[in-house]
């Protein structure tokens, strides 16, 4: 099923000013665990996602838009993708099972939240002991551009206290985007793992 949008999406997320391989290969993903798309869009992500956990691993593709779910779920069955699930949602905490992921990936979510401690309060429930949730979102950058007219960009400030009023704590620190950031958050007060020289955050390169 053709659907320009989710096309579009998926072109922009592997384009060079995304850096899919870099962000991919900083979350450092092994085979075998179970990863959340959160707002997985067109899915470009989640099959990245799915070819980093191998068979034995699981990714959650969660949507809220219903022509994405849809052609989502065509893209899987052409792919043969049997390690990608795709979950509906309203915009709540998606139906899956409690401290089943290893990783929640959030691309380009956090500056539609309203209450983004809340949310991140309730979908750490989702996370396993050790698990971790990475961020990534535009930051403000001025101008006329698309992210700056129509607020699509988030203060880092905004997500580190709301994280940390959530219960997480950000780790390791690299940049390399312009317009866009990324965290690798942990929960506080839980086991550390031998991935922890993980990313704090990424300030991106266009």
């Amino acid at each position: 099923m053709f659907n320009a949008k989710a096309e579009g999406m998926n072109r922009k997320a592997q384009g060079y000013d995304s850096q899919p391989d870099k962000v991919l290969d900083a979350l450092k993903i092994e085979e075998g665990e179970t990863v959340m798309d959160l707002g997985a869009g067109g899915g470009y992500f989640s099959i990245r996602l799915s070819e980093e956990v191998g068979d034995k691993g699981r990714v959650y593709a969660v949507e809220t838009n219903d022509d994405m779910l849809e052609y989502m779920d065509n893209y899987l069955n052409l792919l043969q993708k049997s390690n990608v699930e795709t979950v509906r949602t309203r915009g709540g905490v998606p139906d899956i099972p409690d401290e089943s992921c290893d990783l929640i990936f959030a691309r380009n979510v956090f500056h539609h939240l309203d209450n983004p401690t809340l949310f991140f309060l309730a979908l750490g429930n989702k996370l396993k002991p050790t698990g971790r949730i990475a961020i990534l979102d535009y930051k403000p950058t001025g101008g006329f551009s698309f992210i700056s007219l129509f607020k699509h960009h988030i203060e880092e400030n905004i997500i580190l206290e709301s994280m940390e009023s959530a219960g997480f704590k950000p780790l390791q620190s690299f940049d390399f985007f312009k317009e866009a950031i990324l965290y690798n958050i942990r929960k506080k007060n839980r086991p550390l793992n031998k991935e922890d020289h993980l990313l704090e955050a990424y300030e991106c390169i266009r």
